[in-house]
């Protein structure tokens, strides 16, 4: 009986074991599964990367250019920067251009002030000054005039209207950046319904056999990358045109996200065409009949590469329009954008034309059938107090000798005050290069010199004249500025 009792009580141990066993494995299994990759389908896995991407993209805003604008916006400020031209042509002729800028901005009337001056030594020669006061933003040369020539941010459209601008109505009454940069702010519930009204469509209209997951070793700024995941997707061009449609019809009925177009639109200052709810809906319905009418022939890639749960690496690829690539690495991003372009014009090199056999020599044309492609790259670094952003802008790479390089390096800010620099390089064929470079300081004030307000009655505000009549005049407002700045520069040695 003792035996048989042991007997029993070993096999409830091994029971006990067995189910503890068990749910270790399934505890092990659902961390798995909802905390690591292993065993979620190829397209859960594309689609949680790609929300990964989306945020990531949020962080090549220039968080120093935010806070900056905030402390111009909250505070009265002074600030003096340094222009600089430097043109070289061949190695031994250069000419440079010394341009000064103030501006300042007083917090408690609201207006800003600014001046760029051309000097001859510590001789002023030429300036120009530029007025924010209320809506009114103008302009002033005394050169040609001494009155303030601008705008008022106001009836924008009526304006456009009366100067016979095409899609007039979509122009907005007023114009606040701010105000615009804040309308595509949404809230968390506005986020969810989208995603959760339009996403399925998305996903359902694509076949699990379109996406793709391999293992890569890969490169990016550098470093390698041994075995990234790599997850892929292809959409043909019929499917893209299909889950618009679908989208659009969905719209249509769709109040909540109606709503949030309406208030856009009503925010951004546009029309009842756009703020009227059966309005949009007949845009909607002339938007579907114009997609309905096109074809869809190309088709669109996007690839994702991920190392250790963060997106390294993601390309957009649209074949035979143009490629996007963007580059995530802690402080550093990298984005890069190709274009195809349509139009094609043979490129020629500096070879010889020399020919012993007196052949007609082909060598200098190279590269007569390689596709002309347009590439911008954008690199930035974050750091703890500045940040810097290069820009290079090659128009056709079978000419990568011209291009563009922008530098732009803005500080923290400390002290009450802040330093930028910027930086352009421009070079073309013809052994010319054009550098720009601008440094300015900016900080706070207790006050500023007094800014004039500008009004209708001191100063010439295009709203309040005839379209025909202040055409003639800033034409030869432009004239006389022209004129003038040229005969300016060629004292300083410049031919324009």
């Amino acid at each position: 009986m003792v035996q048989g009792g042991d007997a029993m009580k070993s096999k409830k141990i091994s029971i006990y074991i067995t189910i503890i066993i068990v749910l270790i494995i399934a505890s092990i299994v659902l961390i798995l599964y909802f905390a690591t990759d292993i065993f979620k389908p190829t397209n859960r896995l594309f689609w949680k990367y790609l929300g990964k991407e989306c945020e990531s993209i949020k962080s090549i805003l220039d968080d120093k250019q935010i806070m900056q604008n905030e402390f111009k916006r909250n505070n009265t400020y002074e600030s003096n920067g340094n222009l600089s031209l430097k043109l070289e042509q061949g190695e031994n002729s250069s000419k440079q251009l010394d341009i000064f800028t103030t501006a300042r901005h007083d917090a408690n009337s609201g207006r800003t002030y600014a001046d760029v001056a051309l000097k001859n030594g510590e001789l002023e020669i030429f300036k120009t000054s530029y007025i924010n006061s209320g809506d009114i933003y103008a302009i002033k040369c005394d050169e040609v005039t001494p009155t303030y020539v601008g705008i008022k941010n106001n009836g924008l459209q009526k304006l456009a209207k009366d100067y016979n601008i095409s899609n007039y109505s979509i122009i907005p009454d007023s114009i606040d950046i701010e105000a615009i940069i804040n309308c595509f702010e949404l809230t968390d519930e506005e986020k969810k319904h989208i995603q959760e009204t339009y996403l399925p469509i998305i996903i359902n209209n694509i076949p699990d056999s379109q996406y793709n997951k391999s293992k890569e070793q890969i490169i990016v700024n550098g470093n390698e990358y041994i075995d990234t995941n790599s997850y892929s997707l292809k959409v043909s061009g019929e499917t893209i045109k299909k889950i618009l449609i679908e989208c659009f019809n969905n719209l249509k009925v769709d109040n909540e996200t109606l709503t949030m177009l309406s208030n856009l639109f009503s925010n951004l200052k546009l029309g009842t065409d756009y703020t009227e709810i059966s309005n949009l809906n007949m845009k909607i319905q002339t938007f579907i009949e114009k997609i309905q009418s096109l074809e869809f022939n190309d088709n669109f890639e996007i690839l994702i590469y991920e190392a250790r749960g963060k997106v390294i690496k993601t390309e957009f690829r649209f074949p035979g329009n143009f490629n996007i690539k963007h580059e995530n690495l802690e402080n550093k991003q990298y984005v890069s954008l190709e274009i195809l372009n349509e139009t094609s014009e043979t490129v020629k090199n500096n070879a010889s034309n020399d020919n012993a056999n007196g052949m007609i020599d082909l060598s200098e044309y190279i590269g007569e059938n390689d596709p002309a492609k347009t590439i911008i790259n954008i690199s930035r670094v974050k750091e703890e107090n500045n940040s810097k952003s290069v820009i290079e802008i090659i128009p056709d790479t079978r000419r990568t000798e011209r291009k563009a390089v922008i530098e732009i390096q803005r500080s923290n800010i400390q002290n009450n005050s802040f330093n930028n620099k910027y930086n352009i390089v421009i070079k073309n064929k013809e052994n010319s290069t054009l550098n720009i470079s601008y440094n300015s300081n900016t900080a706070k004030a207790n006050e500023v010199e007094e800014i004039i307000e500008l009004t209708d009655s001191n100063s010439a505000i295009i709203n309040n004249y005839d379209a025909k009549q202040f055409r003639t005049f800033a034409k030869n407002w432009y004239d006389i500025f022209t004129d003038k700045l040229r005969a300016k520069l060629e004292m300083l040695g410049f031919e324009v």
